[in-house]
C-alpha cells in the first residue's frame, strides 16, 4: 500500500512553554505497518522528516539507537493516538506552526516534506469539501474544465448559465457534501485514474489539478 497525505504543523502546550507537533492519526498507518507501540526511527531533514519503521528483527536495542543518532535522529513509538513528534525533535526541520505538509508513504516508510505556500489540497479526480466554497466554487455555481497532459484547470463563472455555455459544469452539494464532477473524457484526457490522489493548486475562482511532481516537493 502507498499513497499520500496531507497534514499542517499544530501547536502543542508543554509544562515548559508552547512548542510545535506532527501528528498523523490516519487508518493507514496500520496498514503500512505502524502499529501501536511499535519502534520507528524519525530522522530530521530540511524541511521535512523520515520516518523508518524498525522490523521485528532487531539484534540490539544499543546499535538501532547509535545509527539513529549517527543519522541526527531519535527512537521515537507508535501509540494509539498514532504518530507524533513535537518540541526539540523538529529543531533540524525548520517547519513552523502553520505549514502545509504532504506525507508519501509505503510500507514501513514515511517521507513527509513542506508544501509550497499558497492553498494547496490532496484532491481525487472529483474534488469534494467545504473549502470549494472558499474559493468560490460554492453550490450552484458554474465552472468550465479544461485538460493537457497531468493536468486539469477548473475556472470558475461567476455568471455561468447551463442553457447557453453547456460545456460548463456546476458545483452541488448533495447529501451536506460539496462537491463537482469532472466529465470522464476530460479526466481521461489528463490520463488520471478514478480514485487516484492528486494535488490542487487554488486560488479564487481557479483551482490546478495535477499529479504530484514528487521531485519537486522535495521528495
Amino acid at each position: 500500500m502507498n499513497g499520500i497525505y496531507q497534514l499542517c504543523v499544530t501547536p502543542k502546550t508543554t509544562p515548559s512553554g508552547k512548542s510545535i507537533q506532527i501528528s498523523m492519526r490516519a487508518g493507514w498507518l496500520r496498514d503500512i505497518g505502524f502499529v501501536d507501540d511499535t519502534l520507528v526511527q524519525f530522522i530530521p531533514e530540511s524541511c521535512g522528516a523520515s520516518f523508518i519503521l524498525c522490523d521485528e528483527h532487531i539484534n540490539k536495542y544499543s546499535e538501532l539507537l547509535r545509527t539513529t543518532k549517527e543519522k541526527g535522529g531519535f527512537l521515537i513509538q507508535v501509540n494509539r493516538s498514532g504518530l507524533m513528534v513535537a518540541g526539540k525533535l523538529l529543531f533540524r526541520t525548520k517547519l513552523k506552526e502553520g505549514d502545509n505538509l504532504l506525507a508519501k508513504y509505503e510500507h514501513g516508510f514515511i517521507r513527509v516534506r513542506k508544501l509550497p505556500d499558497g492553498i494547496i489540497k490532496v484532491v481525487k479526480p472529483n474534488p469534494s469539501g467545504e473549502w470549494l466554497a472558499d474559493l468560490g466554487f460554492s453550490h450552484g455555481a458554474f465552472l468550465s474544465v479544461a485538460a493537457e497532459s497531468d493536468l486539469i484547470t477548473c475556472r470558475l463563472h461567476e455568471n455561468g448559465n447551463a442553457q447557453n455555455k453547456p460545456q460548463l459544469i456546476q458545483a452541488k452539494k448533495q447529501n451536506n457534501l460539496l462537491s463537482f464532477r469532472i466529465p470522464p473524457t476530460v479526466r481521461k484526457m489528463a490520463g488520471f485514474e478514478i480514485g487516484e490522489q492528486l494535488l490542487a493548486f487554488c486560488e479564487y475562482g481557479l483551482i490546478k489539478i495535477q499529479k504530484p511532481d514528487f521531485v519537486e516537493l522535495g521528495f
